[in-house]
């Protein structure tokens, strides 16, 4: 229930529970909330960035309850896309994009879950390689918001460079490469999803 905006359990049953909405939801705070949403996730990897250059296992914890608010955020832009509550052109692209942010959160979380259980220091390389799929987010920001054909072009020589820098490291995958290389193909089908929008 936590992840539902304006929404409360008001009974529960050992077989049934009563949900009831509690504030009124506003189409009017859609746009406000969507963009909060892609402000969030900058600020998760950030803090992640931040945290991982000083060993801060204090902050890096931080990131769960920030995954939370996105989540919290997400949630709520669905349900007033999916109730008929907002009038949005190209609804069901923009359905997409939020479950892949919601994703990308998922992934960043386990991946600080993993870090700090395991106390793992990573050296200056390997959070350049971190740094570069944080700007390419960054990138996909602006092809939404304001698309231009170079932004393309800058998100595709990001994305190539990354696989590039990861192909080189010749040590254990286990650690950050599978948790935090599927948020390029993640990011990937996003930029698809925004393409479409323009075609249809």
């Amino acid at each position: 229930m936590g992840r539902l905006t304006g929404v409360d359990m008001i009974e529960e049953e050992e077989n049934y529970c009563v949900v009831k909405q509690i504030t009124e939801d506003s189409g009017k705070n859609f746009d406000v909330v969507f963009r909060k949403i892609f402000f969030q996730l900058e600020g998760i990897f950030n803090d992640l960035i931040k945290s991982l250059k000083k060993n801060d296992y204090v902050l890096m914890n931080s990131i769960e309850e920030q995954h939370d608010v996105v989540t919290k955020f997400v949630s709520y832009c669905l349900r007033l896309l999916n109730t008929g509550q907002v009038e949005k052109g190209h609804r069901h692209h923009i359905c997409h994009i939020l479950k892949n942010i919601d994703l990308i959160v998922d992934i960043l979380k386990y991946f600080t879950r993993y870090v700090i259980e395991n106390k793992i220091k990573f050296s200056k390389d390997v959070i350049v390689i971190i740094e570069d799929i944080a700007d390419l987010n960054k990138i996909y920001s602006k092809i939404f918001f304001d698309y231009k054909e170079e932004y393309l072009v800058d998100f595709d020589e990001k994305r190539e460079n990354i696989k590039k820098l990861e192909a080189k490291r010749t040590y254990s995958k286990r650690t950050y490469f599978v948790y935090l290389l599927p948020i390029l193909e993640v990011e990937r089908d996003m930029v698809a999803t925004r393409l479409g929008m323009l075609e249809s």
